[in-house]
């Protein structure tokens, strides 16, 4: 991307990377390193006529939610509705 002065790179975060909720300990803080990384990803890359962006979704209906891997530490918007 560098030597062909343009770029785009998109990584997946989570709102969780934002806002410090949405899930236990351990995914909050990898999604904030997700989040961090693209922020200083973007700054250096800039110049170099590379844009760096995070996609960050809310919650979403899915497998790992059936399963209660979030843990009881989840809020309520992002468990299952009944």
């Amino acid at each position: 991307m560098v030597p062909a002065g343009r770029g785009r790179i998109i990584n997946r975060a989570s709102v969780a990377g934002l806002v410090g909720d949405g899930g236990g300990p351990a995914y909050v803080a990898s999604k904030h390193g997700v989040v961090g990384l693209t922020r200083q990803l973007a700054v250096r890359a800039a110049s170099q006529g590379v844009t760096v962006n995070a996609i960050c979704a809310g919650p979403i209906q899915t497998g790992l939610r059936k399963l209660n891997v979030l843990g009881a530490d989840a809020p309520r918007h992002a468990r299952r509705r009944r």
